[in-house]
């Protein structure tokens, strides 16, 4: 079993390689600001899916949580088209 961290899971992208990964049995942990995504309530509430949502910015979620704690760390967040402050 993998534990697998996507930032920016909740975008177009993100939202369909976490699906594969939850549907593989992966433990699977998404950081998300929801600026452009939308929430992943689809597995939020079935405890048979191993499965966490943080709605927060990545850089914050890194200070508390170092990403030497997942075997996989995939980089999908992004600001398109916008600034960041």
């Amino acid at each position: 079993m993998r534990r697998v961290l996507v930032t920016g899971g909740a975008g177009f992208v993100g939202r369909r390689f976490v699906n594969r990964l939850v549907n593989r049995g992966c433990d699977v942990v998404v950081v998300d600001n929801l600026y452009s995504g939308k929430p992943l309530e689809k597995w939020m509430h079935k405890p048979e899916k191993k499965f966490w949502f943080y709605c927060m910015d990545v850089r914050n979620f890194f200070r508390e949580y170092p990403s030497d704690r997942f075997d996989l760390v995939m980089h999908l967040a992004a600001i398109v088209g916008g600034r960041i402050n």
